[in-house]
This record gives structure tokens, sequence and C-alpha cells, in this order.
């Protein structure tokens, strides 16, 4: 899987990485900061350096992937209140939310996973 994140070598990027495989895999209850930074190749400080705790650790994740999907959604509502003068059907409404995360499902940067 490629990267998403931009440095690879970063313990930043490598802690970021490793908590989106483990959550992929396992769920947010089953993975411990211990497997995360075994994972990255980091030591607990790291994350406590970088994001203060496992919720911060997995807002950032988070967010790096659904703000994206969010921007793209609230430029496609515009775009269809545009066209439509400000009266959005249902097929509209449908399109804005489900395109997007087709569209990032489809991303090589670990789209298919993450979805």
């Amino acid at each position: 899987m490629i990267s998403p994140y931009t440095n690879v070598g970063n313990t930043r990027a490598r802690l970021l990485e490793a908590a989106e495989s483990l959550f992929i895999e396992r769920g947010y209850e089953a993975m411990s900061l211990r497997q995360i930074t075994s994972r990255a190749d980091a030591n607990l400080a790291a994350v406590n350096y970088h994001f203060g705790s496992k919720e911060f650790l997995m807002q950032e994740l988070l967010s790096k992937r659904l703000d994206r999907l969010n921007q793209e959604r609230l430029q496609l509502l515009s775009v269809c209140e545009q066209q439509g003068e400000g009266v959005l059907d249902a097929s509209a409404v449908l399109s804005v939310l489900f395109v997007p995360a087709l569209r990032l499902s489809r991303d090589a940067a670990g789209g298919p996973a993450f979805m």
C-alpha cells in the first residue's frame, strides 16, 4: 500500500501509518499504543510528543481522510445548489454523499483499505 503520508521516514508519518493499518485490521478498541509504536518502529514517548494520546492520534488520522471527503462533498453540494437554483432533489443529495466516498475508495494511497 502506498502511504498517504508525505514523508514515510518521519516518525510522525510512521505512527499515523501504523495506527491506520492497525485500525483497519483490529478496530480502535483492540489496538494499543504499544502495537502502534512497535509497528512504527518508534517509542511510546513519540506518540505523546507528536499527538498527546491515542485519541488525538486517531483524531488526526481520521481527519486526514475525512476532511478531504467532506471538502469534496461541500464543493459538489455548492455546484448542485447553483445548477438547481437552490433546490435539490434526492438523487443530487445522494450523489453528493456517495460520489466522493467512491472516489476516495479508489485512491491508490490506501483508499480501498480505509473505506
